[in-house]
């Protein structure tokens, strides 16, 4: 249990100095996350069009389209802050000559460059993403059930896919 700690810890140092970081430039961090937030917004808009101009998708609702959105939403938002940073901060540091550093450190070069390697950008399209899915299980009735735990599980499966 305490590896796990240590990893939360690295993880909470590193995402705390990635913002403090990306804070520097208040301006171009908040301008930054609402292109990410308008480019995720448009996506449902256009769903949205294609659903008012055409029969749609044979088969699919327009809300049940928004729920699987939401959910691609959150999990590439997920991915985007933990995952998609991996191999590039990776060839940064190889092309640096920095790497050797990471390789003697007592961690795990994959997770302590996950945690090193933290990008906020992704915090927008998982809040849009989130925002779908509670918007469209509003509108297609979905109740509390333990289906929620599959569907849970499945995100999470998904993540772990993205991070293999």
């Amino acid at each position: 249990m305490t590896g796990i700690k240590k990893y939360l810890g690295l993880m909470r140092k590193s995402m705390a100095l990635q913002l403090s970081s990306e804070m520097a430039y208040k301006g171009n961090f908040f301008i930054k996350m609402m292109a990410v937030g308008i480019v995720d917004v448009v996506s449902p808009l256009l769903m949205l069009l294609i659903y008012n101009q055409t029969q749609g998708i044979p088969g699919w609702s327009l809300m049940e389209i928004l729920f699987f959105q939401g959910t691609l939403f959150c999990i590439f938002g997920i991915s985007h802050i933990f995952i998609y940073g991996i191999p590039y901060e990776i060839m940064d540091m190889i092309r640096s000559g920095n790497f050797d550093k990471v390789l003697i450190r007592p961690y795990n070069a994959l997770l302590y460059t996950m945690t090193t390697s933290i990008d906020f950008d992704g915090i927008s399209e998982f809040a849009v993403g989130i925002f779908l899915i509670i918007f469209s299980s509003i509108n297609l009735h979905l109740g509390f059930s333990w289906n929620i735990l599959i569907y849970l599980g499945f995100i999470l499966l998904a993540i772990i896919f993205q991070y293999a």
